[in-house]
């Protein structure tokens, strides 16, 4: 690091902490005109600790995503988290209009009402899609007419297990098929399609998705390789690992970031945080893991702008 400030020494810091498996991270400074790294080489200097990642540094990913997606098993806090970013989300979108699809229909959502319950999900979906479609035809008529393209009203919407919406669709052909000798009406069909769609256009129509999948796979959804690149992808649970292992790698992050927050998650557990979640953001190949922020954080402190009666 020749002629580099102090600073750009910092940032290699993780990388190299992971890289040659220290025990603890290094630090650096500079002396007599050179960067001192000091290195923990023997267990005897074993220090477990993690990085105090602060909750502006999750906003400010948000506030600049397409669309942002949660990965994770039962039990792994994805409804909470959910609960958590779309109180931010309809607070950071002034005046949003917010439509909740919620294909289980168990879940308590406080003052945010479904839109979409159980299978009206399934036709929910293609209706949103069929919107921003209007949207993008309404721009082009614009702009072949030699006017600036039209501002449109924010536009907000939160499909829950999105996997079991599909299934949905899958379920509703099928029922057509057997129970009542008819053609199929491609329900399934219909709903990847309108996903791929609503995946596919985002803020420049101001409309930003929130999705909740149970696995990293698009196939469960019924979408192609690579669909939900443009997201930022927030795993949490045993989905953490699987996403270091898989899907980082496949998605442009390097190895030596994948051994880093390999080796954090492992102290982050050991330090007993339960509830962790990795933030990737793939447009711009960041990651990062963090804790999650607590149960109605963003619910109490967005409320009152929201008109939401606050919680005890």
């Amino acid at each position: 690091m020749i002629d580099a400030p102090i600073a750009q020494a910092r940032l290699a810091i993780d990388d190299l902490e992971a890289e040659l498996n220290l025990w603890a991270k290094p630090s650096v400074k500079v002396d007599k005109g050179m960067h001192l790294f000091v290195l923990a080489t023997e267990q005897e200097h074993k220090v477990l600790e993690a990085p105090q990642v602060p909750i502006s540094r999750l906003e400010k990913t948000l506030d600049s995503a397409i669309h942002a997606r949660i990965v994770g098993g039962s039990g792994s806090g994805k409804t909470v988290l959910l609960n958590n970013l779309m109180h931010y989300m309809a607070h950071s979108m002034e005046d949003a209009n917010v439509t909740l699809l919620d294909p289980k229909a168990v879940d308590d959502w406080g003052a945010f009402i479904p839109k979409y319950w159980g299978e009206e999900c399934v036709e929910g979906v293609v209706t949103l899609a069929d919107g921003l479609k209007w949207r993008v035809s309404d721009t082009v008529k614009a702009r072949k007419a030699g006017k600036p393209a039209p501002t449109y009203d924010p536009e907000l919407f939160i499909l829950d297990e999105a996997q079991y919406n599909y299934l949905l669709a899958q379920i509703a052909d099928a029922s057509h098929v057997i129970e009542r000798g008819e053609a199929a009406p491609n329900y399934a069909k219909k709903a990847k399609g309108a996903l791929a769609g609503l995946l596919s256009l985002g803020r420049a129509y101001n409309a930003i998705g929130l999705f909740v999948t149970q696995l990293p796979q698009v196939s469960k959804v019924g979408l192609n390789e690579g669909s939900f690149d443009p997201c930022v992808n927030i795993f949490l649970g045993a989905q953490i690992d699987n996403a270091i292992v898989s899907f980082l790698p496949g998605s442009g992050f390097t190895e030596a970031q994948c051994k880093r927050l390999n080796k954090e998650i492992g102290i982050r557990r050991k330090l007993g945080q339960k509830w962790v979640m990795l933030v990737a953001d793939l447009p711009r190949s960041e990651a990062y893991l963090m804790e999650c922020p607590a149960p109605g954080y963003y619910h109490n402190r967005f409320s009152g702008d929201l008109g939401l009666s606050a919680e005890p």
